[in-house]
């Protein structure tokens, strides 16, 4: 049985902590967190893109008619 699982857990000044995993999964978290924002932004404007495109189609239609 666990005994330890009663007890608080908290750092406490002088803990060690491994830093350099913390920054390293930082770091990849932020480089998933950018591609996965440029991936919406590309998406975004291809769409807007094709939007306006679309309008600007339908209002020269209308016009050579």
């Amino acid at each position: 049985m666990d005994n330890n699982r009663n007890i608080p857990w908290y750092l406490a000044n002088g803990d060690y902590i491994n830093n350099d995993l913390d920054y390293d999964l930082g770091q990849k978290l932020v480089k998933k967190r950018e591609r996965i924002v440029g991936l919406i932004c590309k998406v975004g404007f291809g769409s807007l893109t094709l939007a306006l495109m679309l309008i600007v189609l339908q209002v020269v239609a209308k016009i050579r008619i």
